[in-house]
């Protein structure tokens, strides 16, 4: 009971007076000295119970400052002093300023986020469909098109669910705060300044990225500081740039870390977590010995490394917190008891798996910010540009009037999302981009997009062998990275993970013949439009009278796959409705997506071209009947080192021991008897 009384107050003694101070030492060696702490007057302290929860449920918070509460509730936000607070407050949450209201009155208030009421609208008529009866009692729509339909519905909503008022405010004269926190959403910021100089602003979907985007580091905000978890929105924001030059050298410095060291630490404090120290072999509870409960209100996982496992981090989102501290056993809080996570990165999330993506938001920054790069002429671009008092290490060097306005900020993120308590994603097409070059590849990546982007392949038989020979040879041979280079099961593995990432499904499972060869393989042997490559390699490098030629012809392939988009293409029902469209695809015998020449021609053979080809294939399968010259003229020139004669006779072939793999003579010497 004494040891731990003693800890208590050497805890209270660390929140008054920072550690490593002369007041800390004085107040320590107090609480050591002082003969009224002891057992006996300890037994004669009465018991009380400490409600900490009641500062916090799914329809209020506080923050908490020197002079009393900012109060948040889904409809307003108040200040109310401590007497008038009916339950406890630790005094490790009081962040050690003042705070005053930064505006005159409620009209004043600096923006507001409203839903589109389309989105509701579109929600309504998707739950109509759901109910809605055919005749015969059936379901008018079936599950996959209900669930296309919600699909549909979020990827618009990403950019227009969110409506944000700026209170008509011109982007120069909202509060400097407010101002930086639209340039981290901002990701056309150079294209609405050239259009500001010519008197213009953005047009309907610029406006409405700029509001997902703001809608989305809002929510981002208000989720890790809302202490109430047991929500639909409970998530760990996942703080990283929408775009860079280069992914394999992500530069940062958009100005994430400061989000949370300096604007969410205006409302609590922040324990800051060295992410780049963190790998799979190491228990992350270790890095929380810092931690303080009733303190830290979030734990920032600050800088996350390109290989960091996150499924360490799943049960901070969903089950509770665990941190350890040297000599003592773990200490574990339940889920509503935890402080916020958020995650700040230079990189995409290592895993991108639906257990992952169901616990994290992605929050994307612009590259509004940057810092200085004097070897490539790169200026920087300073937050402080715009809020002059602005410093990356925390609020106490912040002008009053600003760490209010931040604290109000903060106070309008938590209403949002106590009022609407669901994740606000970003619009994520720059997102997306990233999270697939991560996992995928960049190369192929860029060639997905080209080739996912024709109409053409949807519905038709494609071979993928001939996809592949198209992107080794526009996109992989041209990249030095060995993520862009793969086996063929490897490529039709990333091209399924791609399509699942654009609604595009390959080889439905429905199509194939139970049990058939076909659903083994998953893939179809049919007869497809493929790519042949004539007068290419080494035989031919040197003759200048024949060019290369790429040409597509209708053949069979054992690697024939269907493209079908969810929702607007029509999928077969089954096998043989399959086989019916297929069937009439041949028949018609046009290539959909010819190779041009440079005047918009397909590529042929000419009959010379043709002939000299038959030529060439007979000579190498050793059936070639014809006169010596004229083979000599039909036959590309070779150099006589490339030339090479291959030792194979009826006597050699009959001592196998004497005759190696592919001809070559091994020369045994005899012994004698």
């Amino acid at each position: 009971m004494l040891a731990k009384t003693r800890e208590c107050l050497d805890i209270y003694a660390r929140q008054i007076a920072r550690p490593n101070t002369e007041d800390y030492r004085l107040m320590k060696q107090a609480i050591a000295r002082a003969k009224e702490i002891n057992e006996t007057t300890l037994s004669g302290i009465p018991s009380m119970q400490i409600d900490y929860a009641g500062g916090y449920s799914e329809k209020v918070d506080h923050f908490f400052y020197d002079n009393g509460a900012l109060r948040i509730t889904p409809t307003e936000i108040t200040f109310i002093p401590y007497d008038n607070i009916r339950f406890n407050v630790d005094r490790g949450e009081v962040l050690h300023w003042n705070y005053t209201q930064p505006f005159k009155n409620e009209d004043n208030i600096p923006f507001t986020i409203e839903e589109n009421p389309e989105y509701r609208e579109r929600l309504e008529k998707i739950d109509a469909h759901r109910k809605e009866k055919q005749a015969d009692g059936l379901p008018a729509y079936t599950l996959q098109q209900i669930a296309q339909e919600r699909a549909d519905l979020m990827q618009w909503a990403r950019k227009h669910r969110w409506i944000v008022d700026f209170k008509g405010k011109k982007e120069n004269e909202m509060w400097s705060p407010v101002r930086v926190i639209r340039g981290f959403a901002n990701e056309h910021w150079e294209t609405e300044e050239s259009l500001l100089r010519e008197g213009r602003s953005f047009g309907f979907e610029e406006q409405a990225e700029l509001n997902g985007h703001f809608a989305n580091l809002i929510f981002c905000l208000g989720r890790i500081l809302w202490r109430y978890r047991a929500t639909k929105s409970q998530c760990i924001p996942y703080l990283m740039e929408n775009t860079v030059e280069n992914e394999r050298k992500a530069s940062g410095g958009s100005g994430k870390s400061s989000f949370i060291k300096t604007f969410a630490a205006c409302a609590g404090y922040v324990l800051d977590v060295d992410g780049k120290n963190l790998t799979a072999n190491k228990d992350f509870t270790l890095f929380l010995s810092e931690f303080r409960n009733h303190h830290h209100r979030v734990v920032h996982w600050e800088d996350l490394g390109t290989h960091t496992p996150m499924e360490q981090l799943y049960n901070y989102a969903t089950s509770g917190f665990a941190f350890s501290r040297k000599f003592e056993n773990q200490t574990t809080l339940n889920l509503n008891e935890s402080p916020g996570h958020v995650i700040t990165s230079n990189y995409p999330p290592s895993n991108t798996d639906d257990s992952t993506m169901r616990r994290i938001c992605i929050g994307g920054f612009s590259h509004r910010f940057c810092g200085e790069n004097t070897l490539q002429n790169k200026a920087a671009r300073f937050i402080s540009d715009i809020m002059p008092d602005f410093s990356s290490i925390g609020p106490d060097g912040l002008k009053p009037q600003t760490r209010n306005q931040i604290a109000y900020i903060c106070a309008l993120a938590v209403q949002f999302v106590m009022r609407y308590d669901e994740r606000v994603d970003a619009p994520q097409e720059d997102l997306k981009y990233r999270a697939l070059v991560r996992t995928l590849g960049e190369s192929f990546v860029r060639w997905a997009q080209h080739f996912f982007a024709e109409e053409k392949i949807y519905g038709i038989p494609v071979d993928i062998a001939s996809a592949m020979d198209e992107y080794i040879k526009e996109y992989s041979d041209s990249s030095d990275s060995k993520a862009d280079k793969f086996s063929r099961k490897a490529f039709y593995q990333r091209v399924q993970e791609y399509c699942q990432t654009i609604n595009v499904v390959c080889n439905p499972p429905h199509l194939y013949v139970k049990g058939s060869k076909a659903e083994q393989r998953r893939y179809f042997a049919l007869q497809a439009w493929c790519t042949q490559q004539y007068f290419y390699g080494k035989e031919w490098e040197n003759d200048k009278t024949v060019n290369p030629k790429q040409i597509r012809e209708l053949k069979r392939s054992e690697n024939v796959v269907f493209f079908y988009r969810s929702g607007k293409d029509y999928i077969p029902a089954n096998n043989e409705e399959l086989m019916t469209a297929y069937n009439d695809f041949v028949r018609m015998g046009v290539d959909p997506l010819p190779i041009l020449d440079e005047n918009g021609v397909p590529v042929m053979l000419t009959d010379e071209e043709k002939e000299r080809w038959r030529d060439f294939k007979d000579r190498r399968q050793g059936k070639y009947k014809g006169s010596s010259v004229q083979s000599a003229e039909a036959a590309p020139f070779v150099k006589e080192e490339d030339m090479h004669c291959l030792l194979y006779t009826s006597d050699a072939a009959d001592e196998l021991l004497c005759v190696g793999l592919g001809g070559s003579c091994i020369l045994k010497k005899k012994t004698k008897e």
